[in-house]
């Protein structure tokens, strides 16, 4: 398993952006854990977990589309 980076709340690709492209990797985060890592593997999947429940899941999608709209999250 790769060295995760510290959590940078939505950014989901770790590019240093919010913005459309995290999209897809949020999706792959909450849909398919597993293969996030694989084809992010030096990216932390807890990016995703912009409600701080422990968990990236559908609980996270509001939090995450504000943070897209923002361009950053609060």
């Amino acid at each position: 398993r790769a060295y995760q980076t510290a959590v940078a709340p939505a950014d989901m690709n770790c590019d240093g952006n919010i913005d459309g492209l995290d999209v897809q990797a949020y999706l792959l985060a909450v849909l398919d854990p597993v293969q996030f890592e694989v084809d992010f593997p030096d990216c932390n999947v807890n990016n995703g977990d912009l409600n701080t429940d422990g968990h990236v899941d559908s609980g996270d999608n509001a939090a995450f589309a504000q943070c897209l709209v923002n361009g950053g999250c609060p």
